[in-house]
């Protein structure tokens, strides 16, 4: 294991510990202040390559969870195919279900597109030092999202 994985390690697990209380009463996805992603439009990630803020004006519902969108043609992309653009993993950071089985609220402005599906990833000034869960994510890509796939639908069924 490299130097820096080491250094992660114990700061990753200081949040969960800090951050967790029983994980199986959270719902499948994140939702804050009765949105999903924290009110950022889920279609501007793949078409604008960027995060962008929704508008309460311009909404969408989705098997009953609220999505807000910056356009009007953003939330008609969605409901016309809303599979394609929900994130991964129910909008939880990404590293945290694939390392721990963890449902850890993501920062909406740290993400990335993988095999075209849009992963959030937690991050905070603390992890931003250390590289952050995403540089981590993105030391083996594929392993993570292997061990994310399994681990989420482990996660969902119970």
């Amino acid at each position: 294991m490299q130097i820096k994985h080491l250094l992660l390690l114990p700061l990753f697990v200081l949040l969960i510990t800090a951050c967790s209380d029983d994980d199986s009463h959270k719902p499948d996805v994140y939702v804050s202040q009765g949105v999903a992603i924290d009110g950022y439009d889920p279609v501007a990630y793949f078409t604008l390559a960027e995060a962008t803020p929704g508008k309460e004006s311009i909404q969408a519902s989705h098997n009953g969870i609220t999505y807000q969108f910056s356009t009007e043609e953003h939330r008609q992309l969605f409901t016309s195919q809303p599979e394609k653009y929900l994130p991964a993993y129910g909008g939880w950071c990404a590293y945290a279900v694939a390392e721990n089985s963890f449902k850890m609220e993501p920062d909406p402005t740290n993400w990335q597109i993988q095999d075209d599906r849009l992963l959030l990833f937690y991050a905070d000034f603390w992890t931003s030092l250390q590289g952050g869960l995403k540089a981590e994510w993105n030391t083996a890509p594929t392993d993570y999202e292997q061990k994310a796939n399994y681990n989420w639908a482990d996660m969902v069924a119970e």
